[in-house]
């Protein structure tokens, strides 16, 4: 069970291996002595230079609070940090095309009785989701895709606190898709009904799948 403390800035309660706070989206410091959540340049207990929790986390040369970091926005075309077997692609684009209803005499053939239907169309795979609101976000679909702030996606989701760190996750089964949520702290949705954590269900292109309150839809 994850362990609570507060965030230094907002007082709020975060979970103690967060990057950021999950409400007001502050990145955190942490003393590499006390390992503590510190506010400022400077341990108020011991002295020691706070630095960034994701450097002392990761193992990487950590960067002082004293030396300023820039925030890259986060772009929806960023790719994942963590390849997957099939390269997932992300991009911001317009929407596909609809295709057409209309009727073309053309396509219409003459069926005998008992014949088999050897023009039967293959039902489309899902290949991306993608969200109109609050921001256009297309995401490209990949099996072990991981949902969420920590998952593949970390720059497309850090702005949005009420998403767990690893929300959820997307596998590609045979022939079917299949979507798990992975005990998130607000929920997993299915075309407006809620996911048991740990359940995969199978999703199809058309549809809409909710992390908290941030909604997508499938589409090829």
């Amino acid at each position: 069970m994850a362990i609570l403390v507060k965030c230094p800035k907002c007082k709020c309660d975060i979970e103690n291996d967060s990057y950021f706070c999950d409400q007001c989206g502050a990145e955190l410091y942490i003393c590499p002595q006390c390992k503590t959540f510190g506010k400022g340049k400077r341990c108020t207990s011991c002295g020691t230079e706070l630095v960034r929790a994701k450097d002392f986390a990761g193992g990487a040369q950590p960067t002082p609070a004293s030396q300023p970091v820039s925030q890259p926005t986060p772009q929806p075309t960023t790719q994942p940090t963590s390849q997957p077997a099939t390269q997932p692609t992300t991009q911001a684009t317009e929407v596909p095309q609809q295709a057409s209803n209309a009727y073309s005499p053309s396509a219409e053939k003459t069926i005998r009785p008992g014949a088999p239907m050897d023009n039967a169309q293959p039902r489309p795979q899902p290949g991306h989701i993608v969200c109109y609101s609050p921001q256009h976000i297309r995401l490209g679909l990949a099996s072990g895709v991981i949902i969420g702030r920590r998952g593949h996606y970390p720059s497309v989701f850090a702005n949005f606190g009420d998403v767990s760190g690893n929300h959820a996750r997307l596998d590609q089964i045979g022939a079917e898709w299949k979507i798990t949520d992975l005990g998130s702290t607000n929920g997993t949705f299915l075309n407006g009904a809620q996911l048991q954590p740990n359940v995969a269900y199978n999703m199809n292109v058309g549809d809409k799948i909710r992390f908290s309150t941030l909604e997508f839809v499938v589409e090829v």
